[in-house]
């Protein structure tokens, strides 16, 4: 069996992979999770966060245990994890993409979501919030449902958007550097056709650029919760045939 470390994604943490880390402990994997640098923290502290200190923070997890490791991202997770297999790619069996941001080489993340700007409720009017120097970035309570878990039932939104905070900005817009060691991967996206966030469009895009294979999922941006039993079978068949 594999281990397994779940990288949340953006304004979001470890929390969100609550519903699947039983169901998938039940299955004989080792499963962790991780909390990158920046949550619960106030948005005058989110300044001081790079993309450097969310890499270190996932290394050291990895650092924790036994090697090779399959990350699982999402999100935003993509970015961080696109890094660390590239720079360890000895240590990571496989990434599993999961709606994830995969920025191409000398790109940032945030560009990359604003090349589907028309189709991604994350630039509608009112849905991101910024503090003074734009270095903080959160969602109104109103928006996290129709964003995130718009195919989610209701208690679980409820749960949700109670957990959700704000995020550093300057990670999400630093160019990431990626190379031999990122080929190197395995990689699997799980794409989800209902996303408000990441639309189906843009993760078959950058599935395809980061040479990964590609499952579906007829569901929103979170399908570990909204669709938990289909997530933790496909999740286990990628991992078990790696």
């Amino acid at each position: 069996m594999a281990r397994l470390i779940l990288v949340h994604g953006g304004v979001h943490g470890s929390w969100c992979w609550d519903k699947v880390l039983e169901p998938l402990r039940a299955l004989g994997h080792d499963v962790e999770t991780v909390d990158l640098p920046g949550r619960d923290a106030a948005t005058d502290a989110l300044a001081s966060v790079t993309l450097e200190d969310w890499v270190a923070c996932l290394s050291a997890q990895i650092d924790s245990g036994p090697t090779p490791v399959t990350l699982v991202a999402h999100s935003m997770g993509g970015i961080t994890s696109s890094i660390v297999a590239d720079r360890r790619p000895d240590d990571v069996a496989r990434v599993v993409y999961v709606a994830a941001v995969v920025p191409r080489d000398g790109e940032s993340a945030l560009p990359e979501l604003q090349k589907a700007a028309e189709d991604s409720l994350l630039f509608a009017f009112g849905a991101m919030n910024f503090n003074e120097d734009q270095t903080a970035v959160w969602f109104g309570a109103e928006h996290v449902g129709p964003i995130f878990y718009n195919t989610t039932a209701p208690e679980d939104v409820a749960w949700a958007t109670e957990r959700v905070g704000a995020d550093a900005v300057v990670p999400m817009a630093t160019p990431v550097s990626l190379g031999a060691g990122f080929a190197r991967v395995p990689k699997t996206y799980l794409a989800t056709l209902q996303d408000r966030a990441v639309p189906i469009a843009l993760q078959r895009g950058m599935a395809a650029d980061a040479g990964a294979e590609v499952i579906e999922f007829d569901t929103d941006h979170s399908p570990f919760v909204s669709a938990t039993d289909e997530f933790v079978r496909v999740l286990d068949g990628v991992v078990s045939e790696s």
